[in-house]
């Protein structure tokens, strides 16, 4: 059967800051922070989310006790693979210790191996595990370590060229910009902004001047920017981000993006789910489930997703269909079928209804009543005696 689930359906506690993301299908998302960490052993840490270093060469990977130092405390570590994999380094594993009343940085050396290959900057990442003495770990207990190939020079681009963006349902656009060949130094880029559209009416966000990496940063930058729905009906327009004046780096090909802003013809109304009547078929029919009445106040292109919530489990032919069909099981008695219809607009917006199906018991084998199997066949002929003796009693004459 279909059953309900209630409780968290999942987490997310890799954040920077500790907090841990809990999201729920019922009453919606939790942030959590843990209030347990903060003990008079102290805390152990990354000094930063990321570090660098060239092929043949050692990467130092800085570990920090902080918020006390009270007892001897210890904490293992472990290497992991990103898109690197194990003949890029040397060390695996080892541990790390402070004595009482020591809070000294301690560092993780990784050897990284010059294999000869020309390759693109390559990722590991380095995991604290294991705080012993009392100790916790603290927000930075991961970090991520490139590894470049000798010589290579860092190139920020644009992760993609373009997007296009609905105006209406208030949408974010989110530009990427990465920084590859490698992660060694510092570097900073420049940033222009023009297109056709207006800061303040057509769209909001803060765009910076400057994108700048620290020395082993590797990580993307991300530009986010509101579109504003003004409820016009107006041409399609377009931002346009310029990546120019490159320190400790050079701009490579990709260095445009562009968003372009499709008129939505005024804010968005969200579509009418309709599922259809409710139904009873029997057992081992082929049932239709209708939502092709369903409609979208602005005209706009619906998606359908079925979803089956209630009953004995069947298969959906065609789920993401305004029609949809299952073939109804044998059931042993009369069983309710209950199906989701989910229709989205092309803004994003939503709504739901339900088709209720009952089916019922069918019959398959011979009926019967009475004793001996025969009671049937006895009636038939009981009834049809009785019409011969009705017949012969009326068609007789009285002899003189």
């Amino acid at each position: 059967d279909v059953k309900a689930f209630l409780g968290a359906w999942g987490t997310y506690p890799f954040f920077y800051s500790g907090n841990v993301a809990i999201s729920d299908a019922e009453s919606g998302m939790y942030m959590a922070s843990d209030q347990t960490r903060a003990v008079p052993q102290g805390m152990m840490q990354f000094s930063s989310p990321s570090f660098a270093a060239d092929e043949g060469q050692q990467a130092q990977l800085l570990v920090q006790r902080t918020g006390g130092t009270t007892g001897a405390i210890s904490v293992d570590y472990e290497v992991l693979h990103a898109t690197a994999d194990a003949s890029d380094y040397a060390t695996t594993t080892g541990t790390l210790s402070w004595g009482a009343n020591n809070s000294a940085d301690q560092t993780i050396d990784l050897d990284f191996v010059n294999d000869g290959v020309s390759e693109a900057m390559e990722r590991l990442l380095v995991r604290l595990v294991n705080p012993t003495g009392g100790a916790t770990l603290g927000n930075l207990s991961t970090a991520s370590a490139y590894i470049s190939e000798p010589g290579s020079a860092s190139t920020i681009n644009f992760s993609e060229a373009s997007v296009n963006m609905t105006e209406r349902g208030f949408a974010t656009v989110v530009a990427v910009v990465s920084r590859s060949g490698s992660a060694t130094g510092t570097t900073s880029v420049d940033l222009t902004t023009g297109g056709t559209a207006t800061e303040g009416d057509d769209y909001t966000g803060t765009i910076p001047s400057t994108l700048s990496w620290a020395a082993g940063d590797g990580d993307p930058k991300t530009i986010e920017i509101s579109i504003v729905d003004d409820g016009t009906g107006e041409s399609d327009e377009t931002i346009t981000l310029t990546l120019n004046n490159p320190t400790g780096a050079v701009v490579g090909a990709d260095d445009n993006f562009t968003a372009m802003i499709l008129d939505g013809s005024g804010p968005n109304t969200a579509p009418n789910a309709i599922a259809g009547p409710a139904q009873t078929r029997h057992g081992t029919s082929q049932v239709t489930l209708d939502g092709s009445q369903s409609s979208d106040p602005d005209g706009d292109v619906l998606g359908y997703q079925w979803e089956q919530i209630t009953g004995p489990a069947v298969v959906l032919s065609n789920p993401t269909s305004a029609i949809a069909t299952f073939t109804a099981p044998n059931v042993s008695s009369d069983t309710l079928f209950q199906f989701q219809l989910t229709v989205t607009d092309s803004g994003g917006l939503a709504d739901s209804a339900v088709a209720n199906v009952t089916v019922t018991f069918l019959q398959t084998g011979p009926s019967s009543s009475g004793g001996g199997g025969g009671g049937g066949f006895g009636l038939w002929v009981l009834l049809i005696l009785g019409l011969a003796t009705i017949r012969r009693r009326f068609s007789r004459k009285d002899v003189v």
